[in-house]
């Protein structure tokens, strides 16, 4: 076995069980711990671990479903992940994100990424995808673009040795899409909704359809992202991307990613807050 195919054969089944109600009536217990996505842990034979160490993200990763940026930024504050904590790590660069203020993220990813570590496996060209992104965020389109070609280059070695691997191909369509290749992250988005299909996998399908969202948002497809959001807030699933929070309204109105459906009125209809009980 190479180095990092563990990590390629890491399972959904796996993943943080960040399981949520749907919208409007989302409840966000205090008790739920997040499982960490460790590639360290992968190779020892445990794939993921659970504990105190992950309770401050999945903290976090509330938080910022909740709207709650500020809270969301202080629980974070503390941790200092590396390389192999991709979920805490992830977590820190999506709220940079949210926060719009990412340039505060970008030296950490770039000291990371000038040595990546080879039995991470597609993971060093996951987290390229999201320097891409914090990025973008900031107005730095050209090394944007760097970032993500480089990205596409590391995931799509890997997709040869690992066609079936619904993670892999879900960064892959995202990296098109910050590419501006419209074909290749809808064909891409939607081989993964066809590999994991919701009406066969409750648990799981829902990812590949937030993957499909957020490609459709970004490349003029308004009609199918709306389709796909209003399924997602419709029912409760694990989210595709950092500590893995569904999307919620707040999320919506938050994240960058969703910024070209902003005038949409389904859209705002979908992203507004959900009515206070009287």
């Amino acid at each position: 076995m190479g180095p990092g195919r563990s990590v390629l054969h890491r399972s959904r089944a796996a993943r943080p069980a960040q399981r949520l109600p749907a919208h409007p009536a989302r409840v966000f217990p205090i008790s739920v711990f997040v499982v960490s996505r460790s590639p360290a842990k992968a190779r020892s034979g445990s794939r993921y671990h659970t504990g105190r160490r992950g309770y401050p993200r999945g903290k976090a990763g509330i938080a910022q479903a909740q709207g709650d940026l500020p809270r969301a930024s202080a629980l974070l504050a503390p941790l200092h992940p590396n390389a192999d904590d991709a979920s805490a790590l992830e977590t820190q660069v999506y709220q940079a994100i949210l926060e719009r203020r990412s340039a505060l993220i970008i030296p950490r990813l770039k000291e990371i990424l000038a040595k990546p570590d080879p039995a991470l496996g597609y993971f060093n060209g996951e987290l390229r995808f999201w320097l891409g992104w914090a990025q973008e965020v900031v107005g730095d389109h050209g090394a944007a673009q760097e970032s993500w070609r480089q990205a596409r280059s590391e995931l799509e070695s890997f997709l040869k040795e690992q066609p079936e691997n619904d993670l892999l191909i879900g960064y892959l369509a995202l990296t098109n899409m910050g590419l501006g290749d419209k074909a290749a992250a809808l064909a891409l988005a939607e081989r993964a909704v066809a590999m994991t299909p919701i009406e066969k996998d409750a648990a799981d399908g829902p990812i590949p359809i937030e993957i499909l969202a957020r490609v459709a948002a970004r490349m003029g497809e308004p009609d199918h992202a709306i389709a796909a959001l209003q399924k997602l807030l419709s029912i409760p699933y694990e989210g595709a991307l950092a500590a893995n929070v569904p999307l919620t309204p707040a999320l919506l109105r938050l994240d960058p990613m969703f910024d070209p459906l902003r005038n949409d009125p389904h859209f705002q209809k979908l992203a507004s807050p959900a009515p206070q009980k009287q």
